[in-house]
C-alpha cells in the first residue's frame, strides 16, 4: 500500500503503521460489503424519478410517467418497488410533500400558492396531504421554522 512512516523503528511507529493497516482493512472490507449489497437503480426508475421531480406542479399520471420511462406501468411500479421500495404514484406525492415543505419553511407564499406550484389541485387537499405526510398542518409547518 506504500505507507511510509519515516525512518524511526520504535514501539509508537509500529502500532501505528498496524492501526493505520487494520484501519485500511476493514475500510475495504467494508466498502465491498456495500458494493454487494447495494444494487443499482434500473435506468427506467432514474427517467422516471427524474421527469416526476421536474414535473411536480403539473399532471403527472403512471401512463405518462410510464411513457416517459419507455416501460409498462405494471412494469415501472414493479421496478420503483423494488428500487425504491414505494409505487411511483408514492414518489410522486412524497416529492410534492417535501418541496411543499421546504416551500413553506423558507419562502412567505401563500398556502394556496405553494399548493399550486407543487401540483395540487386545491389547498383542501394539499392541508390534509401535508398534515398526514408531516404530522401537523401547513401553517404549524411553516411556524416550526421560527422556533
Amino acid at each position: 500500500m506504500g505507507m511510509d512512516l519515516g525512518n524511526q523503528d520504535d514501539q509508537m511507529t509500529r502500532e501505528l503503521g498496524a492501526a493505520l493497516g487494520q484501519t485500511l482493512f476493514r475500510e475495504f472490507a467494508y466498502q465491498a460489503h456495500i458494493g454487494t449489497t447495494r444494487k443499482p437503480i434500473h435506468k427506467s426508475v432514474l427517467r422516471a424519478r427524474t421527469f416526476i421531480e421536474e414535473n411536480l406542479d403539473k399532471t403527472c399520471t403512471l401512463t405518462v410517467i410510464a411513457d416517459v420511462a419507455h416501460v409498462t406501468p405494471q412494469y415501472l411500479i414493479r421496478l420503483f418497488r423494488r428500487d425504491l421500495g414505494q409505487t411511483p404514484v408514492q414518489y410522486l406525492w412524497s416529492a410534492r410533500a417535501k418541496k411543499a415543505g421546504l416551500l413553506l419553511q423558507r419562502t412567505g407564499l401563500s398556502i394556496s400558492e405553494i399548493a399550486w406550484q407543487c401540483g395540487y389541485e386545491n389547498a383542501n387537499h394539499f392541508s390534509r396531504h401535508i398534515k398526514q405526510h408531516f404530522g401537523v398542518p401547513p401553517t404549524e409547518l411553516r411556524r416550526q421554522r421560527w422556533q
